[in-house]
């Protein structure tokens, strides 16, 4: 197999089975008990600063597969240590979430506008005559005045205009007039108005920059029509861009209208479970009719949704792998394997999806057939295999049989077969029990709703064989070796 291909392929499989959060994700390590004050793990190492401001948010993947983030809470820095800071939450939006363990999204004020300039403020003072009123002043509207009775317009040769300064992002005002303070008929400027210190209002003014910014993403993120993949390759003007705005087609109105019905009702269970029997006091008999009739449909629906896989109680599959790391000796070239391959057949079964303690637990076995090779000494042999493996499986954010989103894996295996070893230089050859314990995977997988899926799978083994027989007891061939198997696999998947 050719290793250029190979990993193009791997790339488009991630390409395109794979999504990006690009903010960081933080663990809530203590809270108080009105949730007021909270402790996260980033800190000073983190380049979290005093005072900084930053949003909690929750990313959620809603039944009709949309990924929406919902924000959680709004916080400000009050305490920082080298790994972690204390926080108060200036506002709650969800405190069911705020609990310890949980991992939200965390976007600092710092980070966020980390990079973009300082405001350049300037200050002006204007002092009035006696005429001159500050009120209107300080509403903007203050004009030159003009004596009509000695002067004649000839001709208007422009629109009024207002001239900015590129160099100047704010110009702050401090209006003074001129008056009489003391009775000795000497007129002093007396303060009538005073502009916010530049360092307060560049401050306050980065505030309301960072929370809408903050706020127009999770709109567009949230948009039913919005996708992020797309959103970036706008930006790297790989796809044109789009203009086309909100109205959408038929389809799209009815895509954001399911998601809106999606959302409600997620809403609506959520206030059940909080409330308990009193959930119900603030409606009518018409809204809670009208109300749990919904419920039963929205309960239907997602039973539905759930059994399209959950009937399924086992899954085969197939792979082709390429094995990463290279055993050689690079001076011998004679006995160099080039294809380091191997195909695998799987056999997973979900026997534990009816016990809720472990149900995200499965048994596999697989058969495989491997070409590698690797330095056994004093040459490098050749090596043809053929295995089996037994393989314990847990799922950890997912269940096994899910459909329509990526879950991950990872597993432990134990590995036995035989191997036949040859060496090209000697002409030797000999056979050989191969094992390996334990065997480490981790992987993901696609599932589909028809039954078939994807699996992309990386494994780290330690094999080790010892020897049956060889046709020289003196020759190169080792009577015992061992060799590390890297190998990422890519695999198709099918539900029965």
């Amino acid at each position: 197999m050719n290793f250029r291909l190979f990993i193009a392929f791997i790339t488009l499989f991630i390409s395109t089975f794979s999504y990006a959060i690009t903010s960081d994700l933080v663990t809530i390590e203590q809270t108080s008990s009105s949730k007021r004050t909270i402790q996260i793990n980033r800190g000073l190492l983190d380049k979290i600063r005093d005072q900084d401001l930053a949003f909690l948010i929750k990313s959620e993947r809603l039944p009709a597969g949309k990924l929406v983030l919902r924000p959680i809470a709004k916080l400000k820095a009050i305490k920082l240590y080298p790994r972690s800071s204390l926080w108060v939450a200036v506002n709650i939006f969800e405190g069911q979430e705020l609990n310890v363990g949980s991992r939200l999204i965390f976007v600092t004020q710092s980070k966020l506008l980390t990079g973009r300039r300082d405001l350049n403020i300037t200050r002006k003072n204007v002092i009035l005559t006696e005429e001159q009123d500050e009120e209107s002043v300080l509403a903007g509207t203050e004009q030159l005045a003009k004596k009509e009775d000695q002067f004649t317009v000839l001709n208007n040769n422009h629109e009024v205009e207002k001239h900015y300064d590129p160099q100047v992002d704010v110009k702050v005002i401090d209006i003074e007039k001129w008056d009489e303070i003391l009775g000795d008929y000497k007129k002093y400027r007396k303060g009538y108005y005073k502009s916010p210190y530049s360092k307060e209002f560049s401050s306050h003014f980065e505030v309301k920059k960072f929370e809408k910014m903050v706020v127009a993403y999770l709109n567009k993120y949230n948009d039913v029509n919005f996708s992020y993949e797309d959103y970036i390759a706008q930006i790297e003007g790989k796809k044109p861009l789009d203009i086309s705005g909100s109205l959408g087609t038929f389809s799209d109105k009815q895509k954001a209208a399911k998601l809106r019905q999606i959302r409600d009702d997620e809403k609506f269970y959520k206030k059940m479970s909080t409330q308990g029997d009193a959930w119900s006091q603030d409606y009518s008999d018409e809204e809670l009719s009208e109300y749990l009739s919904r419920m039963s449909q929205s309960r239907e629906r997602i039973r539905r949704d759930y059994l399209r896989a959950s009937h399924y109680n086992y899954q085969t599959s197939l792979s082709l792998g390429l094995n990463l790391v290279n055993n050689e000796n690079l001076s011998d070239s004679e006995n160099s394997e080039q294809s380091k391959y191997s195909a695998e057949i799987g056999f997973e079964g979900y026997f534990f999806k009816k016990y809720e303690a472990v149900k995200y637990v499965t048994l596999e076995m697989s058969a495989r057939t491997a070409r590698d090779a690797y330095f056994a000494g004093d040459l490098n042999v050749l090596s043809k295999e053929y295995s089996i493996a037994f393989q314990i499986n847990y799922y950890a954010f997912n269940e096994p049989d899910s459909v329509n989103i990526p879950i991950v894996y990872i597993g432990m295996l134990y590995r036995y077969g035989l191997a036949r070893l040859t060496n090209n230089t000697t002409d030797e050859e000999g056979n050989y029990i191969l094992q390996s314990l334990p065997g480490l995977r981790v992987g993901t997988k696609w599932n589909m709703e028809n039954g078939y899926g994807f699996r992309m799978q990386g494994e780290l083994e330690n094999i080790i064989v010892n020897k049956i027989e060889k046709s020289d007891s003196e020759g190169v061939l080792p009577d015992k070796s061992n060799y590390i198997n890297g190998r990422l696999s890519l695999g198709l998947t099918r539900f029965f």
